[in-house]
Order: C-alpha cells, then structure tokens, then sequence
C-alpha cells in the first residue's frame, strides 16, 4: 500500500509492504512455519532551484532462495564436493536504506543524478559450522554487512522513445 501527499514544492509518499513466506516443509523440527514481514517506506521530495531533492528511509526484507532451503552439493576449484545442509527454518533477510538524492536537467534532453546512500544488512545468508567437519554445516541467518555509497547517473533523452545512461557507483562495503 502507498501514499502521496502532496503540496506546492513538497511531496510526501509513505508505504507498507507485507511479506509472507512458508517453506511448507514437512519436517516440523526444521520448520518455523509462515513468516510475515511488515516493510514502511517513507520519502519527502522538494523543488530547490532548477533541482529536485529527495530524501528516503526503507526497511526491505527479502524470502531466502530455494537453493539454501534444501541439501545442497558445491563444487569448487579443488573439487572436494563439499556439501551443506539445507535449512528450512531460515528467516527473512533483511536491510535498512537511507538514501539523499540531488536531480538536475542541465539541458532539457539531459539529466544528472546524484544519490548518497547508506544500506545495513541483516540476517543474511550463511554457512554456520556445526561441528569441525567441514562438511558439517547448515545454511543460517548468521551474516550481516552495511554499504556506503555514492552514485552518479547521466541521461540522454534521443528521438522515438531512445535514449542512453551512464552510472558511475562508488561504494563500500562491509
């Protein structure tokens, strides 16, 4: 569900995604059964001269993929087969965004885009030992990490519904 309000140079849009996940699994002692997710979005935009500036604040949550519910066999350079438990009980990922965007039309067919942004990442996806064996390990919410940014984004307007992009991202991450 989204809002807008808006007035003269200002615009407020507000959001609420709901998320459900169940990996129905059979096994009750791996299973947590359905998950709900509840994801607010807020962002405030203004005109400033010849400009648009706008702020935003997200909560994101994302289902795990399939791959990392069931038993799974890698191979990798040594090919060793190294094998890792699926985990049906595994929870959302999830992030938080903070965002500051600056839009400017240097020319009427051009625009320029810089956004600031600042991601935290949480309960991600991971191999969690479970014993020394290294074969013995089970997929779980044990990562986590945060990206700092700055993104710059040139576009060309053409003729017909053409047109061209170039983006530059400068980012670090934990």
């Amino acid at each position: 569900a989204e809002i807008q309000l808006r007035s003269t140079d200002l615009a407020v849009t507000a959001g609420l995604r709901y998320d459900r996940f169940d990996s129905r699994t059979a096994v009750t002692a791996f299973s947590r059964g359905s998950q709900q997710s509840l994801s607010p979005r807020i962002a405030v935009s203004t005109v400033l001269k010849k400009a648009t500036f706008v702020a935003s604040y997200g909560k994101f949550s994302q289902a795990p993929d399939y791959q990392f519910l069931v038993d799974a066999a890698f191979d990798d350079t040594t090919r060793t087969g190294r094998f890792r438990q699926g985990n049906a009980g595994l929870g959302f990922e999830n992030s938080t965004q903070y965002e500051l965007s600056l839009r400017v039309r240097p020319t009427p067919p051009t625009s320029l885009r810089f956004n600031l942004f600042v991601k935290r990442l949480e309960g991600l996806v991971a191999s969690v030992p479970l014993g020394v064996n290294p074969d013995s390990t089970i997929f779980g919410n044990a990562d986590a990490g945060s990206v700092q940014g700055l993104e710059v984004i040139f576009s060309r307007e053409w003729k017909k519904g053409w047109s061209a992009r170039v983006s530059y991202t400068l980012q670090q991450a934990q």
